[in-house]
């Protein structure tokens, strides 16, 4: 097993005197319009919004520059957007922050703004809910079933559905009632940019890798060709699909998990390409696989086949962007995550060497190897996951 050791430094709880006060400087493009709104916010290791920031701003603005109060030891990244009518029209990319940061400078940009549907979070309930607005409807998404909500006739802000849900929009808020439980009042949030975003045929036939400044458009029957991001039409509707269009091609996204041929790992997107409008599309994949695997830590259950015994400590593994953390029965480690041309790998594992009892120790060598070995994973319906060598499964995990 190719395992290089390391020792980390365990780093101390920040305390009060060490957290200061910082000031974001955010930027964008396009002037303000009336009633616009910047939005920054703070999130853990998992990607859960420990702080948020509003304010407003100014008509024709570019810019603006806000209090931070001071970090916790929790705040792992921060994230700026703009929003205008309860719709984020431009955004930034996360940014890893830690509680001694203190000025913070943040490109909003539209393009990072592209989703599938609009973010809520409802502050005195504490439940986040995820919108699709259409002229005529809104579709409701949460932790239970989704439901459809009709325009009301006389208020064109008002949506109302048969089991007593309505929500009534007002500029940047609104007031959300789910099945006659009041959430109180919603704010727009923000979400994870999809660009950079790669987009490949089910065969491989064709690829379109979409970046901040460039395309790389691989296309059947044209040479290979990059152009500026900006010559790529990107539509959000905001209706559960993405459209991208240039004279040559239209891609369709759609928000639902895709395999590939090769079946290796899932795809957080469906996607169809059409080279003419007269053309029959071609089906594909989109988005970073890695993507399904951050959050929150997986929780193992089983190394190649074997359940964890009652009194194994848990082990764990987190996933965020291109990182990957956690714990074995005695020790933390850290590693690196890719997925290159539909293969996983987890590589560049580095452990602390704490003593460790001899099974306690096995356990922990055989998943690191587990680890090392994997080259895809499967995702269930039940929220389980399986870290695959080939057809083989060698670890499978849940979240609480």
């Amino acid at each position: 097993m190719r395992l290089i050791a390391a020792i980390f430094a365990l780093i101390a709880l920040t305390t009060g005197a060490d957290a200061r006060e910082g000031v974001a400087d955010l930027r964008w493009s396009e002037p303000a319009t009336e009633d616009s709104a910047v939005l920054l916010m703070v999130r853990n290791a998992e990607g859960d919004a420990i702080l948020s920031v509003r304010e407003s701003v100014e008509a024709g603005a570019t810019q603006i520059g806000i209090e931070v109060p001071p970090l916790t030891r929790q705040a792992s990244t921060v994230q700026a957007g703009l929003v205008v009518d309860g719709r984020v029209i431009a955004q930034s990319l996360r940014k890893t922050v830690s509680a001694r940061d203190t000025d913070l400078r943040l490109e909003l940009r539209s393009l990072l703004a592209v989703g599938f549907d609009d973010h809520w979070i409802c502050e005195d309930a504490g439940q986040s809910v995820r919108l699709n607005r259409s002229e005529d409807a809104v579709h409701l998404r949460n932790a239970g079933p989704s439901l459809m909500l009709a325009r009301d006739a006389e208020k064109s802000d008002l949506y109302t559905g048969p089991d007593g849900s309505r929500i009534l929009f007002h500029g940047n808020t609104a007031g959300i009632t789910l099945a006659g439980q009041e959430l109180g009042l919603c704010h727009p949030k923000l979400f994870a940019p999809i660009v950079p975003l790669q987009i490949m045929a089910l065969d491989g036939a064709w690829s379109v890798e979409l970046g901040l400044e460039r395309a790389t458009l691989i296309l059947p029957g044209l040479d290979d060709e990059t152009v500026a991001a900006s010559g790529l039409h990107v539509r959000s509707a905001r209706d559960g699909e993405i459209r991208i269009t240039a004279p040559s091609l239209t891609i369709t996204l759609r928000d639902e998990r895709c395999a590939t041929q090769d079946g290796v790992v899932p795809y957080p997107f469906t996607a169809a390409l059409k080279l003419d409008p007269d053309a029959q599309a071609t089906p594909g994949c989109a988005g970073n696989p890695l993507d399904l695997l951050a959050g929150a830590p997986w929780q193992v259950q089983s190394i190649y086949g074997q359940p964890l015994s009652e009194k194994t400590p848990m082990l764990t593994l987190q996933v965020s962007g291109s990182e990957i953390s956690g714990r074995t029965p005695c020790n933390r480690y850290v590693g690196t995550a890719t997925v290159i041309e539909g293969r996983l790998a987890f590589s560049e594992l580095g452990a602390t060497r704490l003593a460790c009892p001899a099974e306690q120790r096995n356990v922990e060598l055989r998943f690191l190897d587990a680890l090392e070995i994997a080259t895809g994973f499967d995702l269930w319906r039940n929220g389980g996951l399986s870290l695959r060598a080939g057809s083989v499964a060698v670890l499978t995990a849940t979240r609480k």
